[in-house]
């Protein structure tokens, strides 16, 4: 049976009311679930209509029941237990079924506390999956059946708070109760804020309150310990605690010791993420506080013992960063010896010191090993393989501790070292050599007295044979003293060494005289002592032991060798002549140390001089470690070094090296070897010596150098005298420069080596390219030089002319002087030039008496030789005429006084044959010189420069090949450009030949030195050069610099062509030739240039079909080179400026076309996307429409799969429709077709950007143009499967905005048509986007468009107006007619749509597919109407009509739809969702107008609505809107009335009671509105009376109405009597006494009724009424009382024949539950009567009547109080229980009854009572035995041992009934038929019998069974003979066994048993015989014994030891059963269990 708690009435009938479908469902599910009214409230509904929720808005909760909630829960539950099985131990206990009915408001304390920590363990299992959906349904089912958001707060924030700042947390605070836990009411910041929790936020909660601190560590260790830890959970502990300490201004130990115990056992956990995340705490917790000594220790214990072997690292990590920020961390630790055991702890110490510092750990550890002598340990430590860098102090006091520890006990004991220590200071060598010498000297320096001799032989034993050994004089090792500061240890240390590597007999010079030394002096003194005994060589024999270079460590050697080089440079001369005069010693530094050594005496040889010592050195390290030298890299060179050395010694002192056995190979130096001498100061005359005449070529660089160096003059001298050896021209030429830049002194020195040089044939060669040098000084010499041979030529007899361009450039130098040079040589050119006497001159130029000859030459005709590589004739020379005058005046403006006088002269002007004479000279001359005169003339604005030189020039630059871009070739030629300056340029151009020049130097980009070339030449070309050149000279260059552009691979000539291109005026002429020319090919006849080619002219020919210029154009194929110059041409359209540029789109599309028809146009977007962005780049206003070719725009767009080309499309597209609309409308869908297939698909924000500008143009224009919206919306419903799903909102928001906010109802329906399963989520985000008015609106048009209406053609005459597009202003000034046309258009399409309206296709969804559609719809909008924000944004508009529209429009879709069940339930759901949602105001106003609907359907969802609503109301919002509903109630009486058109419907009829039922729950009980209910009565009464005359209501017209005859029909329903029946319950209930003169009307009708339907609900119904008048009216119902008790139990047998069901279980429910009402409410004395007389007039065969007495007495007993117990507890068990036990069969239940009686009486009263149920058994003992035994036995239950003295009573007849059931077995003749022996009466009362015998022995403290036992037992082992028996008589026999505890009663009982074991012995023993043995047979006898002997077995085994001295007479009767085959098995088993007890084998016994 179903049963429901009233906790939890609301959820209940809400879930009843969804699976009901009638009105009277509705009523009797409300009723179910509100079985108490309350008077005055009018609602038995809990208050309010918001629920706490997780997942739904609380309004929306609210409308889902328990049941929902628990689906939900289960759901969720379900896919967590699938991802982890570990949730599945929370199903019974949260998600069973009795779970669901649990209220643990009503539950005790024990329970909800082990709930809690279920639901503790619960929620934190659930935070891992907090953020996924199942864990979210599991939390909405936690929420609201165990209220965990108010009672469970702090799990449930221990379950979220790792999610603060996710919007989840946010949702699941806002459900919580907060008022319950204080520690969490700042997060009621978050509610108000409805936003998550900022983590600054937090974190200063955090600093105010440390408990949450706590709480938050805690959270997460609790999961840990329960295994359900999760990633988000460590990050939330790390960052929190971790921001915690570091936010504190100061962490103190308060804090330290509130975080530490969770640190602890992080520390020691095995739970990896635990551990490594309280190692991070405890490494922040360090930085920021100190611990106490002991706390480290703990900790650092706890860190070692705790390392995991597979992941050693962080531990090892977190004590290093312990060591590092603790100040007294831990020197002596257990914990840290062991540390160096971890496996792996050295090895990631080893990767850590690479990183870190490491010194504390490791001292720490050093420490802690040395006190505990782990040696072994150590040397792993120190060891080279750990790769640890060990301190220096930590090693100095390892070897002090070390050595302190081996210390001797006494001086005279013996020293016995460990190994492993010795190993372990030997160890130490090399890498801790220093700290060795420091710890060894530390521990010397401690020892004193006596002890000093035992620390030196410990020393000695442990290091004696290294270099560690102790110099006993010096009191310190060898390796400090060698590097001790003082001179004189280092001698000493020196010579001890040497005595170590010198042979065992080798003289010791001072080391026994230095051990002399005392020790006592002062340090003065000791210092003179030693230096002393340092000079003296004592010659003695050594007995110290010599060093082991075997063991030597490899960094001791160097180090060692490294001293001794170092020692080489100490001032004392002692120790260098110690060093060189020992061979040991050289040779062990050379050997450690071969670089150092060599560079070492080489630098020692060049302070002090050679000698033969250092020369020996050398030559023993070159010869002996020549091949090691060379490889030691420590010092670089220094084989090179000794090497040069060793030559110069053989230049000087061979004999020396002969001496020293060395020969250098070769004999002679290589020429390498000869350089490197020379370019060495110190050994350059050793090079000169070595150099021959044929090694002179190669050296002559070194060689002149020294000439000019830093040499000595001798040097110098030497080197010049062989450089004038050679017979080469260029080495004089060379030592000539060289000499005459020496200092003055040098200079005069070598003049009269160079004599020769300076005079003769070849002077001006040889000092001419001096000019060109950097040094001013040799510049000056050298024109000086010049002037000389100059001055030397006789007046007037020589033309020098040839000489002045090498001369003239000098005048740019800076120095003053060397223009003053320059003059002097001009000034004497003049005298020696022919005809200077003829050209006046200045006044301090000599005069020339020569004369000259008709062509101006000298009288003697002599021209100065030719200087350079040309000749005389094949140069173009000037009139010495013209020259000299030039010449004077350059002198006269004194051209010597600043570097840019020359620059001054007018060459053009007063001399153009200078010019020309210079001119011609340039080509001839050197690069360098011809570079100087391009310099000056660079600033001669003539254009003869220029037109003089470009032919050169051009040739040089076809030459220049794979030159590179600094060579001087290359320089020269960008020099000579720089000559074209911009105001000469025009007019150098215009020449042909001069264009061509530039061309090529244009042209040049094969290579590097090309490219330079061509950057210059771009930087000549200026707008004025542009603007001089004619249109045809403007397209080459043009052509050239695209060329360049397209062509070139140096990016900076790139930028500098494309800088060109910008700032230079191209015309668009020129670009419109250009794009003719790039884009159709030459043919024969065709010229280069000329106006537009075929195929532009066809671009901009009109309108006609593409197809034939398509076809025209495929003929003519691109040239495949021309499309890189086309794309520079398309990249200068989009970036540069150009007058008039609109002509440029005809070319643009011409050049689309030639593109889109090239074979291979894929390949070519980024040309296409070009000509795309120069179309939205030129101004396109006054052209006409047949130059914009959209049919190419729409070929392209279909052309390509390129997102960028597409978006280009469309923005040409956008920028064209106001220009060109009917072109755009006419090709925008195909356009459209390919977007949704393609362009969609593309996810960047930019391709958005453009279908969103596109979409806003494009779109009002054609709509328009189109018949219906259906098919522009449908290209993007198609495509949205490839729009990227954060695109899709936004796109199709756009489209929606631009079309009208009244077409959001087509792009839903079109997306649901499409895949409503996918795409339903999405729907709703795009709705959430529009105004509530207009989701309504889009919701009515949607379930218009389900009822089959034509919705398009109601709104597309007002939509299309509003998105038609506006006039373009541009259009307008230019008069275009576009926008007429597209109106006629627009008019034309809503013409033929109105003449197609009943077309299918005119439909958005067409018939045939309307019932698919339907369903989706309806669950769009169910869904729509629970969105946040439709739900926030609802409350605040005015929608009245909206709602009332979408209201009626979804009725009629439900009376269409009244056969389909689907739909129904989901029209059903929607609309108690909008009646739900909408303010009680509106509803009110909506529900009104559809009360009196023509449609009687929509009538009565109205009023269905209003009963719904209704009935959901709260306390306060009854109360608020009483008028307003009350108001309601004449309304309501309407529908009764005649005037009514619903008054003949059935079901309107209930609507309308159920209706009236609801308003009198909320107001009938109130003072106020009594009258008006009570006035409603008789128009209820007529509905259950039928055929009465009831007065009714008054109608409209104020006139009361019969119902007499109107209403028959329907009121004769049994439906509307039962609706009539509930509804009469409620006003009984809020009425209540004000309804009794009604009582006679109704309560006859109710009686009838309920007698005569056998409809479960009906019947309920009837039982409402009958239970509020019993709660209300009990006292009026006497007369009633025994007829409705009749008819309950009439009904309740007649339906439990009909089966079981979910009504039937209601029905039997509330049966029960109006019987319980009458007898715990109906007076006593009434209710008895009633009772005893149905108990009275109950048949023999009536058993379930019977059963339904007994249930009806028990609730009479259960409310029975003190009187009524004293005063009617005799009548009730005499009248009604006897009664009924009394009687054949009665039920079980009459048993628990009486005990619940006897339960209620105290001991006076129930003496009596037993006295009457015992006299009542005597009287007729065989047919109420089993009763009275049965009562007997439950009352034994109750009252235990207070019943022993009342069973004892009856043990007379319980022996009788015992022995007379053996009688009945075996003796009885008559057996009942077809009942088996152990079922008749007799056996089954002495079985109870039995039962209530062991009871009494259970409970038995009076000795009652004792008194009585051998009459008992006799019973007992008489009814082991039963088989039916047997069972409890042997529990009888054991338990009284046990009970008396006495030996006399055990040998009573016990003989008993043992004579029933010998029944077929022949025992004349007669206590076991009521029957004598011979009567029963074989069988019978044999299980007798067998249960006798079991019975024994038993006793020994209960009772114990206590029963063994029974043993003996035992024995006889076991041993005998043993004999007996049938009973051996058994006797077996009770000999084991005697064995058991006695303690030994019975065997013994047994046999005797």
């Amino acid at each position: 049976m179903e049963r429901h708690n009233p906790f939890f009435a609301d959820e209940y009938s809400v879930n009843k009311t969804r699976k009901m479908t009638s009105a009277l469902a509705a009523q009797l599910s409300q009723l179910s679930a509100n079985p108490e009214f309350t008077f005055g409230t009018g609602s038995g509904r809990s208050e309010g209509k918001l629920r706490p929720s997780f997942l739904f808005d609380p309004k929306v909760a609210a409308t889902y029941d328990l049941a929902t909630i628990h689906n939900i829960g289960c759901n969720g539950f379900a896919q967590l237990v699938h991802s982890d099985s570990r949730f599945a131990a929370f199903e019974l206990p949260i998600f069973s079924d009795a779970a669901k009915d649990t209220d643990r408001v009503l539950q005790p304390k024990s329970f909800n506390d082990a709930l809690d920590k279920t639901l503790h363990a619960l929620l934190l299992a659930l935070s891992p999956h907090f953020l996924a959906k199942p864990a979210g349904k599991v939390l909405e089912w936690l929420i609201r059946r165990f209220r965990v958001n108010e009672f469970n707060v702090e799990s449930v924030i221990a379950c979220i708070l790792p999610y603060y700042e996710s919007k989840q947390f946010t949702h699941m605070v806002t459900a919580l109760d907060l008022s319950k836990s204080p520690r969490w009411s700042f997060l009621a910041r978050v509610v108000e804020t409805a936003k998550p929790m900022d983590r600054l936020f937090f974190m200063r909660r955090l600093m105010t309150d440390r408990s949450l601190v706590t709480f938050a560590a805690s959270t997460v260790q609790d999961r840990v310990g329960s295994n359900n830890a999760f990633n988000t959970a460590f990050t939330f502990y790390i960052t929190t605690v971790i921001s915690y300490v570091t936010k504190l201004d100061q962490v103190t130990s308060e804090t330290a010791s509130l975080l530490m115990p969770f640190i602890v056992d992080g520390i020691v956990s095995a739970h990896k993420e635990w551990r490594l995340s309280n190692y991070l705490v405890l490494c922040k917790l360090a930085a920021r506080t100190a611990f106490t000594a002991r706390t480290l220790v703990e900790l650092v214990k706890a860190l070692v013992e705790s390392i995991p072997a597979d992941d050693v690292s962080p531990a090892v990590t977190a004590i290093l960063a312990l060591a590092q920020s603790q100040p007294e961390f831990p020197r002596d630790s257990d914990a840290l010896a062991a540390l160096a055991t971890v496996p792996g702890a050295i090895v990631v110490l080893a990767a850590a010191s690479q990183r870190y510092s490491c010194d504390d750990l490791l001292m720490s550890m050093v420490s802690s090993l040395v006190t505990r002598k782990r040696y072994a340990d150590l040397m792993v430590l120190v060891s080279g393989a750990s790769g640890i860098a060990v301190p220096t102090a930590a090693i100095t006091a390892l070897v002090s501790g070390v050595l302190e520890a081996a210390m001797p006990a006494s001086t005279d004991a013996a020293i016995d070292l460990p190994a492993d220590l010795v190993a372990l200071l030997h160890r130490l060598q090399g890498k801790y050599s220093s700290a060795l010498d420091a710890g060894i000297a530390e521990f010397l320096s401690q020892a004193t007295g006596t002890n000093r001799r035992a620390a030196f032989n410990v020393v000695q034993h442990c290091l004696g044979t290294t270099v560690h050994s102790v110099v006993e004089s010096l009191n310190t090792t060898l390796f400090l003293a060698m590097r001790h500061p003082e001179d004189a240890y280092c001698l000493a240390a020196v010579q001890h060494l040497a005595e170590l590597l010198a042979p065992a007999t080798a003289p010791i010079p001072t080391a026994a005289a230095a051990a002399t030394v005392p020790a006592g002096k002062s340090k003065k003194a000791r210092k003179s002592a030693l230096a002393a005994a340092a000079a003296v060589n004592v010659s003695t024999t050594t007995s110290s032991p010599r060093l082991a270079l075997e063991t030597l460590a490899a960094e001791d050697g160097v180090e060692l060798a490294l001293s001794l080089v170092d020692a080489l440079e100490r001032p004392m001369p002692a120790i260098a002549d110690a060093v060189l005069g020992s061979s040991a010693l050289i040779h062990f530094a050379a050997t450690h140390a071969p670089g150092a050594t060599a560079a070492a005496i080489v630098a020692h040889s060049a302070i002090v001089g050679l000698s033969p010592a250092h020369v020996a050195a050398a030559a023993a390290v070159a010869r002996d470690h020549g091949s090691a030298l060379t490889k030691d890299v420590s010092v670089t060179g220094a084989a090179q070094t000794l090497l040069l050395y060793l030559r110069h010694v053989q230049a000087a002192h061979a004999e020396w090296l002969k001496a020293a056995s060395y020969t250098p190979l070769p004999a002679l130096p290589t020429t390498d070897e000869v350089v490197a001498l020379l370019r060495d100061t110190r050994y350059a005359t050793s090079g000169l010596h070595f150099t021959t005449p044929a090694q002179l070529p190669a050296v002559i660089e070194p060689v002149t150098d020294l000439i000019v160096g830093d040499s000595t003059l001798d040097v110098a001298r030497t080197a010049l005298a062989l450089a004038l050896t050679s017979d080469r021209t260029a080495h004089h030429q060379m030592a000539l420069m060289r000499v005459l830049a020496l200092p003055d002194a040098m200079l005069e020195a070598a003049e009269p080596l160079i004599h020769d040089l300076l005079t003769g044939a070849g002077v001006y060669a040889r000092l001419c390219p001096g000019l060109r040098s950097e040094n001013a000084v040799l510049v000056r010499r050298c024109l000086e030089r010049i002037a000389l041979a100059v001055e030397a030529i006789p007046a007037g007899s020589m033309d020098v002319q040839s000489l002045l361009p090498h001369v003239l450039p000098c005048l740019r130098n800076t120095d003053r002087a060397v223009r003053d040079a320059v003059v002097e040589v001009i000034r004497f050119a003049l005298v020696a030039m022919p005809g200077a006497s003829t050209v006046a001159t200045p006044s301090n130029v000599p005069q020339s008496s020569g004369k000259k000859n008709k062509k101006g030459r000298g009288s003697d005709g002599k021209v100065l030789p030719p200087v350079g590589e040309y000749k005389a004739s094949d140069v173009l020379f000037a009139d010495p005429k013209v020259l000299a005058p030039w010449l004077t005046a350059a002198l006269e403006s004194d051209v010597a006084a600043s570097a840019d006088a020359v620059m001054h002269l007018t060459y053009r002007k007063r001399s153009r044959e200078v010019l020309t004479a210079f001119l011609s000279h340039i080509p001839q001359l050197d690069l360098a010189c011809a570079a100087e005169w391009l310099q000056v003339l660079s600033r001669v604005d003539s254009p003869e420069v220029f037109l003089a030189l470009h032919t050169h020039f051009r040739a040089r630059h076809s030459a220049l090949a794979d030159e590179s871009v600094d060579s001087p070739r290359v320089r020269i030629i960008v020099q000579f450009i720089h000559c074209l300056t911009p105001s000469v340029a025009p007019r150098i151009l215009q020449q042909a030949d001069a264009l061509e020049t530039l061309t090529q130097f244009l042209n040049g980009y094969r290579t590097p030195a090309l490219a330079h070339v061509q950057q210059a030449a771009l930087t000549r070309i200026t707008s004025e050069l542009w603007v001089s050149l004619s249109h045809e000279q403007q397209f080459d260059v043009f052509y050239v610099l695209l060329n360049i552009v397209s062509k070139s691979q140096i990016s900076d000539v790139v930028l500098e062509a494309k800088s060109v291109l910008k700032r230079i005026p191209v015309s668009v002429r020129v670009i419109v030739d250009m794009f003719t020319h790039l884009i159709t090919t030459k043919g024969p006849n065709a010229g280069k240039l000329g106006i537009m080619a075929t195929a532009v002219a066809a671009a901009a020919a009109g309108s006609g079909s593409g197809s034939n210029k398509r076809a025209h154009l495929a003929d003519q194929p691109m040239v495949r080179q021309r499309l890189g110059k086309l794309t520079s041409l398309l990249e200068l359209v989009s970036y540069k400026d150009v007058d008039d540029n609109r002509l440029l789109v005809a070319p643009l599309f011409a050049t689309l076309q030639t593109i889109l028809n090239h074979p291979a146009y894929n390949q070519y977007d980024y040309i296409i996307q070009l000509v795309l962005a120069d179309l939205l780049h030129v101004e396109k206003d006054g052209l006409d429409d047949s130059v914009f070719r959209v049919d190419l725009l729409v070929a392209c767009i279909s052309s390509t799969d390129n997102p960028q080309t597409h978006n280009s499309v469309l923005l040409v597209l956008s920028a064209l429709a106001p220009r060109c609309a009917d072109k755009v409308l006419f090709n925008v869908m195909p356009i459209f077709t390919f977007m949704g297939a393609h362009v969609l698909k593309q996810d960047d924000e930019y391709t958005f950007t453009v279908i969103e500008s596109t979409i806003e143009k494009i779109i009002p224009a054609l709509l328009l143009n189109v018949t219906h919206v259906k098919h522009v919306i449908q290209v993007f419903v198609d495509a949205i499967q490839h729009i990227p799903v954060h695109r899709r909102l936004r796109l199709f928001t756009t489209l929606i905005r631009t079309l009208g906010e009244e077409y959001l109802y087509a792009i839903v329906a079109l997306l649901l048509e499409q895949e409503h399963v996918k795409l339903l989520e999405f729907c709703l985000l795009v709705s959430a986007e529009f105004p509530v008015a207009a989701q309504l609106h889009a919701m009515v048009q949607l379930i218009r468009m389900c009822n089959g209406e034509d919705v398009q053609s109601s709104s597309s005459s007002t939509s299309l107006k509003s998105v038609a597009p506006k006039p373009d202003p541009a259009i307008a000034a230019t008069g275009r007619k576009g926008g007429r046309k597209g109106s006629k258009g627009g008019a034309a399409a809503a013409a033929s749509a109105a003449a197609h309206q009943s077309d299918d296709d005119s439909r958005l969804i067409p018939l045939s597919s309307l019932e698919k559609i339907q369903p989706p719809v309806l669950m769009f909008i169910d869904e729509n109407l629970m969105m946040r924000s439709f739900i926030n944004s609802l409350s605040k508009s005015q929608v009245e009509s909206e709602v009332k529209q979408f209201i009626e429009a979804l009725l009629v879709l439900v009376q269409a739809q009244a056969e389909n069940k689907n739909l129904l339930r989901l029209a059903y759901g929607v609309l108690d969702k909008v009646h739900h949602l909408l303010s009680l105001s509106t509803f009110l106003a909506v529900v009104s107008d559809l009360w009196r609907h023509p449609n009687l359907l929509i009538q009565k969802r109205a009023v269905t609505m209003f009963n719904d609503r209704i009935g959901h109301l709260s306390k306060s919002t009854v109360l608020k809107y009483q008028r307003s509903l009350m108001s309601a109630l004449p309304a309501v009486m309407w529908i009764f009335s005649t005037d009514a058109p619903c008054r003949a419907d059935p079901e309107m009829l209930q609507l309308g009671l159920m209706a009236l039922q609801l308003l009198a729950v909320h107001y009938a009980g109130s003072e106020s509105h009594h009258a008006e209910f009570q006035a409603c009565m008789p128009t209820v009464l007529a509905h259950i009376v039928v055929g009465g005359n009831t007065e009714g209501p008054k109608s409209p017209s104020g006139k009361k109405a019969q119902l007499q005859v109107a209403i028959t029909n329907a009121r004769a329903n049994p439906a509307v009597r039962a609706s009539a029946f509930v509804c009469l319950s409620h006003f009984i209930a809020q009425l209540s006494k004000r309804a009794v003169k009604y009582v006679n009307q109704w309560m006859p009708a109710v009686l009838a009724f309920l007698a005569e339907q056998s409809v479960p609900l009906n019947q309920l119904s009837a039982l409402a009424c009958i239970e509020q008048s019993v709660l209300h009216l009990h006292v009026f119902l006497t007369p009633y009382l025994g007829q409705v008790l009749d008819v309950l139990m009439r009904v309740r047998v007649a339906s439990q024949g009909s089966g079981s069901s979910p009504q039937l279980d209601l029905l039997h429910g509330k049966l029960d539950a109006v019987a319980a009402l009458m007898a715990t409410t109906v007076p006593p004395r009434h209710f008895i009567k009633a009772l005893t007389g149905k108990v009275a007039s109950l048949s023999d065969d009536a058993e379930a009547e019977t059963t339904q007495v007994v249930e009806v007495a028990r609730h009479f007993v259960a409310a029975m109080g003190k009187d009524a117990v004293k005063e009617f507890h005799a009548e009730v068990f005499n009248k009604v229980f006897l009664a009924i036990l009394g009687r054949s069969q009665f039920p079980a239940s009459v048993l628990t009854t009486v005990v619940a009686l006897v339960m209620k009486l105290n001991e006076d009263l129930f003496r009596p009572l037993y006295a009457q149920l015992l006299r009542w058994y005597r009287d007729a003992p065989e047919p109420r035995a089993v009763p009275f035994f049965g009562v007997v036995s439950v009352l034994f239950d109750a009252l235990k041992n207070l019943l022993v003295p009342y069973a004892g009573q009856a043990f007379d007849e319980l022996v009788a009934l015992c022995d007379a059931a053996v009688v009945e077995t075996f003796v009885s003749a008559t057996p009942i038929e077809n009942t088996p022996i152990e079922n008749t009466p007799v056996v089954v009362a002495a079985k109870q019998a039995l039962v209530v015998l062991h009871k009494t022995a259970l409970y038995d403290t009076a000795a009652v069974v004792a008194a009585d036992m051998d009459r008992l037992s006799r019973a007992a082992t008489s009814a082991l003979r039963v088989p039916a028996l047997t069972e409890p008589a042997s529990a009888v026999l054991v338990q009284m066994a046990v009970t008396v505890n006495d030996m006399d009663a055990w040998r009573i009982l016990h003989g008993s048993v043992l004579a029933a074991t010998r029944a077929d012995a022949g025992d004349d023993d007669d206590r076991a015989a009521p029957l004598e043995p011979s009567v029963m047979d074989d069988a019978a006898v044999s299980d007798w014994r067998r249960a006798a002997v079991a019975v024994v077995g038993r006793l020994f085994e209960t009772v114990g030891d206590g029963y063994l001295p029974l043993l003996p007479e035992t024995v006889p009767a076991i041993a005998e059963c043993l004999e007996d085959e049938e009973l051996e098995r058994t006797t077996r088993v009770t000999v084991r269990q005697m064995e058991a007890v006695l303690g030994e084998p019975m065997d013994k016994y047994l046999q005797k």
